[in-house]
């Protein structure tokens, strides 16, 4: 310490050495802005500050990263490490929020920036706190590669599962490039929000692509936000720009449901599940069951989509998974039957078998395991074929009496009234009270996770 300095003056002459080097990192990121400001795009800190709650306290994380390990002049190292990393408020809940600071080669990563990307992991994993990642990366800067980086890279994608997997949420909002390893990072995601035009996600960019395989595909058509929301199922939510972007994030981050006030999913449907509404469907609970959302079931099916393109498409395996997500689902789940509840659809809808704390169905509701017509049809075509392989008559009028008959049975069995004098719903209820009804029984299903027993070996028994 120098003699000159009150220990007072010497400390304040360290911490504005530090912000001198901070600044340098923003003023940096800071001269990409004419090219963010023609691609009518926000600056990474801009993003940032537009996704926390406004004045909330921002507790910024390793700034220093990288700090002279690049370049050993202090005159020209820019710290950070290529990202933007600390905890904030969203939407009242706080998060671990890391930003690509793509003001900064283009926001290719570093070797610090990987370490710093793990920590800030590795904290959110300990502080149970959910990890919102925006996005925007060239990837690897092949131009300073070093091979330790990229094997250690890999342990950003462990930590996203990791995440994950402990019931912690992880948002992705791709706001441009998010390119073959960051393609991954994005795909590790419960969430994804992508920019339209600008948000894209591919393993191999186009030059990569032409020089692997010779093939030549545009941005857009190889990894764009439409393909990724309507083709590929990567994106949930398409948004038009930066800003309505980190909107929607915050409405994500609300409907998560870790503040006090109700949260609940919703999933609904009105007609046959194919494969990828199952696969919709499936992803959904998940989400929702890790971030302990209760379910309410809308449902109105007939049944999983039959034929050999829904075959060869994987509608079986598909089901299966809905049917696993939905029986394993921890959360609360409410079912109301509006319509039709017809088949393994009763079964994919969260039916009475699958144990949810409610049942409720409508007075037009029907369940069966066919529609009447196809069971008493598909009776009639057993006894064509039984018929013609004994080589005999046919007898129409025998197959059309035969069929009457089912179709009067399925009839008077599938009634929503039958059904529930057989206990196979907990009452039919007027579909103008579906929201108090819901509202009742989800606050309910609420306090009773709230409530604390004490239970014992035996029950309490009188003297």
């Amino acid at each position: 310490m120098s003699a000159l300095l009150s220990p007072r003056e010497y400390q304040l002459g360290l911490i504005a050495e530090l912000r001198q080097i901070e600044a340098r990192t923003r003023e940096r990121s800071a001269q990409a802005e004419p090219l963010f400001t023609q691609r009518e795009q926000l600056l990474p800190r801009e993003r940032v500050a537009r996704l926390l709650d406004p004045g909330t306290p921002w507790l910024e994380l390793s700034t220093l990263a990288g700090w002279l390990q690049d370049l050993p002049d202090p005159a020209l190292s820019v710290p950070g490490g290529g990202a933007i990393v600390g905890i904030g408020m969203v939407s009242g809940t706080w998060v671990m929020l890391v930003a690509d600071d793509s003001g900064i080669d283009a926001g290719a990563l570093q070797a610090l920036g990987i370490e710093k990307f793990q920590r800030a992991q590795a904290i959110a994993l300990q502080n149970k706190l959910p990890f919102v990642h925006l996005v925007e990366s060239a990837g690897a800067n092949l131009l300073k590669y070093k091979v330790e980086q990229f094997v250690l890279g890999g342990g950003n994608f462990h930590g996203l599962a990791r995440l994950s997997a402990a019931g912690i949420p992880v948002l992705s909002v791709v706001h441009g490039s998010s390119t073959a390893g960051g393609a991954y990072m994005t795909g590790l995601a419960d969430q994804v929000i992508m920019v339209r035009g600008r948000g894209r996600a591919f393993l191999a960019g186009p030059p990569l692509l032409k020089a692997a395989t010779g093939e030549i595909a545009d941005d857009e058509t190889l990894g764009g936000t439409d393909m990724h929301a309507s083709v590929s199922g990567l994106v949930e939510h398409v948004a038009e720009d930066d800003a309505h972007a980190l909107g929607i994030a915050r409405q994500v981050v609300a409907h998560w449901g870790w503040q006090p006030s109700p949260r609940v999913g919703i999933i609904s449907n009105n007609g046959p599940l194919d494969p990828a509404g199952s696969n919709k469907i499936t992803h959904f609970i998940q989400t929702c069951d890790q971030t302990g959302v209760p379910l309410v079931w809308l449902h109105n099916t007939t049944g999983f989509m039959v034929g050999k393109e829904a075959e060869h498409a994987g509608m079986i395996k598909h089901g299966s998974k809905q049917i696993q997500a939905l029986s394993n689902a921890r959360v609360a789940q409410i079912t109301v039957i509006c319509g039709a509840s017809f088949g393994a659809g009763n079964y994919g809808m969260c039916g009475r078998a699958f144990g949810p704390r409610f049942v409720f169905s409508w007075p037009n509701a029907r369940t069966a395991v066919m529609g009447p017509q196809q069971a008493a049809d598909t009776m009639g075509i057993v006894m064509e074929e039984a018929a013609a392989r004994k080589g005999t008559a046919l007898d129409t009028q025998k197959r059309d009496a035969l069929k009457q008959t089912i179709v009067n049975t399925f009839e008077r069995q599938m009634s929503a009234f039958y059904t529930s004098g057989l206990l196979l719903d907990d009452g039919v209820i007027d579909p103008r009270d579906t929201r108090q009804v819901l509202s009742l029984t989800l606050s309910l299903c609420k306090q009773a996770e709230q409530r604390t027993l004490r239970p014992m070996q035996y029950g309490v028994s009188r003297t």
